[in-house]
């Protein structure tokens, strides 16, 4: 069992060499723009509040209670091994084998929390639509590492961090860094992306969507508590989206006759509650975006 976070720290020499072969004006441009925008993000998983390429509510959804609400009720991101600690896999989905292991094969693995980088942008499209936006600042040096790929990620092979069943240490120490150097590793690994656009689209290139079920993202690691009190920045929400909610409980309430599922219907709007309720605090946003 390793410390992630040791080897982490190994690679900042073999990190820094590498950032410097590839080092222009205009990664440092990219740097400095990451510095001032990063945020870690939490997408609910698999949480749609709206059905994909339908304008209306997915009510399959609100028949119990979203995670969104979950996290925002309880004021906490725990993860499986906290939330079902009889039953962790029950909701690690279709690689419950492989992040089984890879929580397995580190110090503190049961605490361990997957963010992604954004900065300015929604989360990762396939996991839900909204997407809950984490202070950085919060985050201290000792309580989290950056990930050049998502942990368990898909090559032509297999998984990228796994070799025959079990983690490749190795590999994953050359593709992880520390708080100190987030933006270097980010320059690394997305340099030929960074190049070939302008300025004000280096936030498109942090959340880049591949094939499949699968999106291509720089991966936070994290084993501090997260408290929304704490750390919240902004609820992010696509403006359209908002509306049909607003608009689907409108609806409801002139139709009486014709209501859902009381159940759904009560999750609905406890849930547009709550999202009422948090952009009422003045240090948390409500952020709907044109996407």
């Amino acid at each position: 069992m390793k410390n992630i976070l040791t080897l982490a720290e190994k690679n900042a020499d073999a990190l820094n060499r590498s950032h410097h072969k590839i080092q222009t004006d205009k990664t440092d441009a990219f740097r400095q723009f990451l510095s001032k925008n990063k945020e870690f993000s939490i997408t609910t998983l698999k949480g749609f509040t709206v059905q994909k390429g339908k304008e209306s509510i997915n009510w399959e959804e609100f028949s119990g209670i979203p995670t969104a609400s979950r996290i925002l009720q309880s004021g906490r991101y725990l993860n499986n091994w906290e939330v079902n600690p009889g039953n962790p896999s029950l909701h690690f989905g279709g690689r419950v084998n492989q992040r089984t292991k890879f929580d397995n094969s580190f110090e503190n693995g049961k605490k361990f929390k997957y963010l992604a980088i954004t900065a300015g942008t929604s989360g990762l499209p396939h996991w839900g639509d909204v997407t809950l936006v984490l202070r950085e600042k919060e985050f201290k040096h000792e309580e989290f590492v950056i990930l050049k790929f998502n942990s368990l990620e898909k090559d032509g092979s297999g998984f990228l961090y796994f070799t025959g069943g079990n983690v490749n240490y190795q590999k994953i120490e050359g593709d992880l860094c520390t708080k100190a150097q987030l933006e270097k590793l980010a320059v690394w690994k997305l340099c030929d992306k960074v190049k070939a656009c302008k300025a004000e689209e280096f936030k498109n290139i942090l959340l880049l969507p591949l094939t499949g079920n699968h999106n291509d993202y720089l991966e936070v690691i994290t084993w501090k508590d997260i408290f929304l009190s704490e750390c919240l920045k902004a609820i992010r929400l696509k403006k359209d989206h908002y509306r049909i909610i607003s608009d689907t409980i409108q609806k409801q309430f002139r139709e009486r006759g014709n209501t859902r599922n009381q159940t759904s219907l009560k999750n609905l709007i406890s849930f547009n509650n709550l999202l009422t309720e948090y952009a009422g605090n003045k240090n948390i946003k409500l952020d709907l975006v044109n996407e």
